[in-house]
Parts: structure tokens; sequence; C-alpha cells
């Protein structure tokens, strides 16, 4: 099974390759980017500057932010529930 999904994988890609090989990007030179955190803050930067276009900054950052607090609230309560069910007599 993990070999269809791998090979799956590789042709999705290599078609990407195929579709994207007449547009000329510039190349990155190695140590542009020092740190992960330097990455992320340039993908942030760009990415939001078009957000932001059409949408106020505050709005953005609340939502943003409502988000995350979603998406930690279910993953605790994701490993709430798997402890109780690791007790003996808890839920079945």
């Amino acid at each position: 099974m993990i070999v269809i999904i791998e090979a799956v994988i590789r042709a999705f890609f290599s078609v990407l390759k195929l579709l994207f090989r007449p547009i000329q990007l510039p190349a990155l030179e190695p140590g542009v980017f020092d740190s992960i955190h330097e990455v992320l803050g340039y993908i942030g930067s760009n990415s939001f500057s078009l957000v932001w276009l059409m949408l106020p900054r505050g709005v953005v950052m609340t939502l943003f932010v409502i988000m995350l607090l979603v998406i930690v609230a279910h993953d605790v309560y994701l490993l709430v529930m798997w402890i109780i069910r690791k007790i003996p007599g808890g839920m079945d």
C-alpha cells in the first residue's frame, strides 16, 4: 500500500515538474536562508500582503488566532478522549 502511495506522489511531482518547466524561476543560492524562521517569515510576509489587500490586517490576525485556538482545542479534546479510553473502566 505504501509503495502505491509513494508511486502516486512521485508521479504527481513529475507532472508538476513537467508543467512548470517552461517557467524560468531563479535558483536560490545556498545559504540564502540561514534558518527556518527566515523562510517562514519570507513566506508569511509575502502571502499576507496579498490577503491584506482585501481584508484589514486586524481582522486577518484575529481570525488567524481564532483558527489556531480551534485547532489546538480540537487536538486537546482528542488527547483527553484518548487518555480516558486508556483508563480501565473508562469509556468504551
